[in-house]
């Protein structure tokens, strides 16, 4: 069907593209896409999309609306028939999301539409990605949307910038040369290494969040870091790591799992999904065996005498509660450390001196350069050396913050300097957490690494 009005001047515009197929599931079905802007100066101000079919069209009826978009097809609202059902199906609503191959379909033919009838690069762009008054993102079944593009936008603005007084990680003296015993060898000897990061929040992607991945991101990467200095110390005498998940009890009797049946059941599938429910449950009771009855009927006069242990004091027995160990959650892993340094010479006193700054001033707060935040502390990448590789034999760590730092002037218990007032030695005891939690598929999947490392 091809345009009433052309796109070469400003004011109100409508177009009706030429239909196209699309096959969604098993089934093939022809649309057609009208395509209503508002044109100011040359540039698209406002693009509503409409998604139709061709049956109507075919008896000599006014196209059937099946959804509606005003963000140049972000957001659809499917459209709903008298009985107050979407006409679209499931699978097609889904099509529609951002990426799928219906929504690609329709942006190419209101792309090929308005190309087709005069409109230029730059408005056929702005036709599909929207502007910032009429943007929104995800699907919307019941008439709201919800504002995920600008949100994201949003997001991205959120800046903190860093005081002019507190020190980049890069500003770090000596850098990748602070080690102690400053004759330290790491092509020889075994070491450790604590290498300073600026830190860098995991980057938020709305659009990857609906699409199921965690913040937007498969790995959920920090991205490029920037690096800064690195301390290299022996591998103290204790080396140890704990790997922990958590577990919990967990109970759920028959008439909980009835009930969770039921209200799951609503909320996937609506008022349909409710009906059927009740049905369900109705039918399970008429066709129940005598304990689930005495369960149940034991259960609502405890509730409406207000009283507890009715079963028990008839019968002698409970409801199964069905206590199970289940999953519930990851957790993160502490790493501790002690290094006791000790100056042989004054070159060496001063590399301490440099360690232990290196450690406070890396895991201190960041001040913002107004008043009102505060920047998070530097991270550190931790690993362990075998002739300056990573060591196979030992754990693998992640990224961490450090979040305790003690230093211990006297380890000897009694005070003592050299000539220059430096301590004849110290002890600092460094406490660390990784950011983020271990899993299954960090170790790698289908490698040689199983036999050739321990990873984390």
């Amino acid at each position: 069907m091809p345009s009433s009005q052309t796109w070469n001047s400003d004011g109100s515009k409508t177009s009706t593209s030429k239909p196209f197929p699309v096959k969604v599931g098993n089934t093939t079905t022809n649309y057609t896409v009208k395509t209503e802007t508002n044109i100011t100066q040359g540039n698209v101000e406002a693009s509503k999309l409409t998604l139709q079919d061709t049956v109507t069209l075919r008896s000599g009826k006014e196209p059937r609306a099946l959804a509606t978009s005003s963000d140049g097809g972000k957001t659809w609202i499917p459209t709903k028939d008298s009985d107050g059902k979407d006409i679209l199906s499931k699978d097609q609503i889904k099509s529609l999301q951002s990426g799928g191959p219906l929504s690609n379909a329709v942006k190419n033919a209101s792309k090929s539409d308005a190309k087709s009838n005069g409109a230029n690069d730059k408005q056929v762009n702005q036709l599909t990605v929207g502007n910032a008054a009429t943007a929104n993102a995800g699907i919307s079944t019941s008439g709201d949307s919800i504002n995920l593009d600008q949100s994201q936008t949003n997001l991205e603005n959120l800046k903190i910038d860093g005081s002019d007084k507190t020190r980049k990680v890069t500003e770090y003296p000596n850098s990748n040369n602070l080690r102690y015993p400053i004759t330290l060898k790491t092509t020889e000897q075994d070491c450790i290494t604590f290498t300073m990061l600026e830190y860098k929040p995991k980057p938020i992607n709305l659009a990857g969040i609906a699409e199921g991945k965690p913040l937007g991101d498969e790995k959920g990467s920090r991205g490029d870091r920037v690096r800064g200095s690195t301390v290299t110390l022996p591998i103290q005498p204790s080396i140890l790591d704990s790997n922990t998940v958590n577990w919990g009890s967990d109970e759920m009797n028959a008439g909980q799992l009835i009930a969770a049946s039921a209200a799951l059941a609503t909320i996937t599938e609506g008022s349909e999904g409710a009906a059927a429910s009740v049905k369900g449950i109705t039918d399970l009771f008429k066709g129940s065996a005598e304990s689930l009855k005495t369960a149940f009927a034991a259960g609502f006069a405890d509730k409406a005498a207000g009283t507890k242990g009715l079963l028990t004091r008839v019968t002698g027995g409970i409801v199964n509660p069905n206590m199970e160990l289940l999953f519930n959650g990851p957790q993160l892993r502490n790493f501790s450390f002690t290094f006791t340094l000790s100056a042989r010479e004054p070159e060496e006193a001063k590399v301490i001196r440099n360690i232990i700054r290196f450690f406070k001033q890396g895991m201190s707060v960041k001040r913002a350069s107004t008043g009102l935040f505060l920047k998070s502390p530097h991270t550190f990448e931790i690993k362990y050396l075998h002739k300056n590789n990573e060591h196979p034999w030992i754990n693998k760590i992640k990224e961490c913050a450090l979040t305790g730092c003690n230093v211990n002037y006297t380890p000897a218990g009694n005070y003592a300097t050299y000539y220059d007032g430096s301590m004849t030695s110290y002890e600092i005891s460094l406490t660390f957490g990784e950011l983020e939690p271990i899993y299954d598929d960090d170790y790698g999947k289908g490698s040689t690494s199983f036999d050739t490392e321990i990873g984390y």
